[in-house]
C-alpha cells in the first residue's frame, strides 16, 4: 500500500489534526477546471499521483498546463515495487498527456534519507540514487536521490 508522507508520519504539525486528499479531488473541491501550474513537493506522496489520477480522474493531466514534481527515490519513501510501478507510470502518463520535460535537476536529500539507500531496481537501470560522503562534513552527504522535474505541455 502506498504510504503517508514522512511529515505526516512524524507529525511535524504537532497537535493539529491532519487531513489528506488527492490532487484530482483537490482540483474538484476548489472548483478549478484548469490548473496553470502545479508544484508538488510532498515528501514522498508524489508516487500516489498516478494511482489517484487513474482511480479518480484519468483526464487530470489534460487539465494542467505545467507541472513541477520533486521526487524522492530512497527507501525512506519508496519501499516496494508498487511504489516503483506508480513512479514509472507517472512518467508515462505525463508523456501520454502531451507533456515534455522542460527542466530537471538531481540533488541530495538530507543525510538521514540518503543513508537508507534505494531499492535494487533503481541501481539496475542506472537511476540517480545514492550518496557519497562529504569529507569534513559529518552531518551532510553529497546525494543524488532527490530529483526535480518540470514538465510543460506545448500547443
Amino acid at each position: 500500500m502506498l504510504q503517508d508522507n514522512e511529515e505526516r508520519v512524524i507529525n511535524k504539525g504537532g497537535a493539529v489534526e491532519w487531513w489528506t486528499t488527492s490532487f484530482p479531488k483537490l482540483r474538484f473541491f476548489l472548483g478549478m477546471e484548469k490548473i496553470d501550474i502545479l508544484k508538488i513537493d510532498c515528501e514522498g506522496c508524489e508516487v500516489a499521483l498516478a494511482r489517484d489520477m487513474l482511480r479518480e480522474d484519468p483526464d487530470f493531466l489534460h487539465r494542467v498546463d505545467q507541472i513541477s514534481i520533486e521526487t524522492h527515490v530512497t527507501k525512506t519513501w519508496m519501499t516496494t515495487r508498487e511504489h516503483i510501478y506508480y513512479f514509472g507510470l507517472l512518467l508515462v502518463l505525463l508523456e501520454e498527456a502531451g507533456f515534455e520535460m522542460e527542466w530537471s535537476s538531481v540533488f541530495g536529500c538530507s543525510k538521514r534519507h540518503e543513508v537508507t539507500g534505494c531499492l535494487d531496481e533503481f541501481a539496475e537501470f542506472d537511476w540517480p540514487c545514492g550518496y557519497n560522503d562529504w569529507p569534513g562534513h559529518p552531518n551532510v552527504v553529497k546525494g543524488r536521490s532527490c530529483q526535480e522535474y518540470t514538465w510543460k505541455r506545448y500547443g
